[in-house]
């Protein structure tokens, strides 16, 4: 069976992989099975280990294997037993009592050694005399020339990586401030801070330590992230926010300054603060409602935000009017808007509504042309392209029912019907003749929808993807 085209599913938002609304929650995209991220294993009591590995292969560069492990394990114990610190801090620990049990129940997060990475993309490539070894629940690879080349930017990070087939990844692509290595060897502090930071940045390794092996307090929960953001300067993370950051990414949470990854059901209609949306900040009120979204999702409780108490989250999605705007994005030619139109708890979908305008072709708009018969052989390489789509999306960004798809090729307008199967192959398509005052109207209105009460805008035409 067909499914839908890249094109409608992604092509106006961006192009999907891991990389995260204020709070966001991964679905399944671009493939059927189901993805299993870290806080599902977290959250099944017959899982009692976690594994991961660190590799590598082109030898240490920013930081050592040593600081490189207590990151790692700092990171991952803020996502658990940070988190419920949070929940308790807020007075709501009786609400939320069974996810706290779970965050803070012992669980190892256990490093394996001799990673199994020969799934991975081009690794061996890269790396020929790579031995198999182990397979742990997610890798951490070090390799900056690796990472940005399977990545295909020298501006990246980091970045996160759910694939079929292979672990799941955090690839560090550049050499990142190592504060404690800073703190021991008192290095100058990147920014200006005051001279009583100055002395509390020397408790830095002692704070790691007791982040990543102990029980810690709010307090020094609050000071290592303060610390932390001091050392942010000219857009270049430390490894403690940005590995943090990107394991947001394994227990399901999306970023928040783009649309990459997002199931516009299981994210906020407001723009978010924390770390998912900013490298420098700390997890947030943010983070804390998507990771409790994601543990009730499906099990019928209602709970305020974190972020604002006007807000009510039912079964993991925002309880809304019908009708609701919730998202606009911005593309280069092209423009979309999400209206969550709730029916009941077990029924969700949302209307979209999508337009390229006066695009040049590209494989993916000839891959969905093809798909709904319509010959661009004809076509030369400057041709440009009008199309307006608009259809119901329900979970997992799947479309649902039948889709109005109106085509203006060089002039020849056809309008396509594209009925949809519960899965979201496709079940038909019918072809119907479009009048040009048609789609003219049907663009005109789409371009005058009140998009003011909209929190939500990517505009992806700012190369740093500004989002209101």
């Amino acid at each position: 069976m067909k499914r839908f085209s890249a094109f409608f599913l992604l092509a106006l938002s961006a192009v999907f992989s891991y990389g995260a609304s204020p709070y966001g929650t991964y679905e399944t995209l671009s493939r059927p099975e189901k993805d299993v991220f870290l806080f599902d294993k977290i959250t099944d009591p017959n899982i009692n280990e976690i594994t991961y590995c660190i590799a590598q292969p082109e030898g240490k560069s920013g930081i050592s294997d040593k600081n490189l492990d207590l990151h790692i394990k700092a990171a991952f114990k803020e996502w658990t037993y940070g988190m419920a610190l949070r929940i308790k801090k807020e007075g709501r620990q009786e609400e939320f009592k069974d996810l706290i049990k779970i965050l803070e129940r012992k669980i190892e997060f256990k490093r394996i050694y001799n990673c199994d990475l020969s799934n991975n993309p081009k690794f061996v490539q890269y790396f020929p005399t790579h031995k198999h070894g182990q397979t742990a629940d997610i890798n951490f690879i070090e390799a900056p020339k690796y990472c940005q080349a399977i990545h295909g930017s020298s501006v990246t990070t980091a970045f996160f990586s759910m694939q079929p087939n292979v672990p799941p990844y955090i690839c560090i692509a550049k050499n990142i401030i190592d504060v404690i290595l800073y703190a021991e060897e008192n290095r100058d502090i990147p920014t200006i801070i005051t001279s009583e930071e100055k002395e509390l940045v020397k408790q830095i390794p002692f704070l790691m330590q007791k982040i990543a092996y102990g029980k810690y307090t709010p307090r020094e929960q609050d000071l290592i992230w303060k610390l932390n953001k001091s050392f942010f300067y000219d857009d270049d993370p430390t490894y403690f926010s940005i590995i943090t950051h990107e394991l947001g990414h394994a227990f399901a949470l999306t970023d928040q300054y783009t649309s990459r990854g997002e199931d516009v059901l299981y994210s906020s209609s407001k723009t978010g603060q924390g770390l998912m949306m900013r490298g420098y900040e700390s997890i947030s009120c943010d983070e804390v409602d998507g990771i409790i979204a994601k543990f009730y999702k499906g099990k019928n409780k209602t709970f305020t935000r974190f972020c604002d108490e006007n807000i009510k989250i039912k079964n993991g999605v925002e309880v809304t009017q019908k009708d609701t705007p919730v998202k606009l994005f911005v593309g280069k030619n092209s423009k979309h808007i999400s209206i969550l139109t709730p029916t009941s708890p077990e029924n969700l979908t949302y209307k979209e509504e999508r337009l390229i305008d006066n695009k040049p072709l590209n494989d993916e708009i000839r891959e969905t042309l093809k798909t709904l018969n319509i010959d661009y052989s004809k076509t030369s390489p400057d041709t440009l392209i009008t199309i307006y789509a608009k259809g119901l999306m329900k979970a997992g960004n799947l479309p649902s029912g039948t889709w109005q798809v109106n085509v203006n090729l060089e002039g020849k307008l056809t309008l396509v019907e594209v009925n949809y199967n519960e899965d979201g192959t496709i079940n038909s398509v019918k072809q119907k003749p479009l009048s040009s005052d048609t789609m003219a109207k049907k663009i005109a209105d789409f371009k005058n929808i009140d998009t003011s009460k909209i929190e939500k805008i990517i505009d992806e035409t700012n190369p740093l993807f500004r989002q209101r």
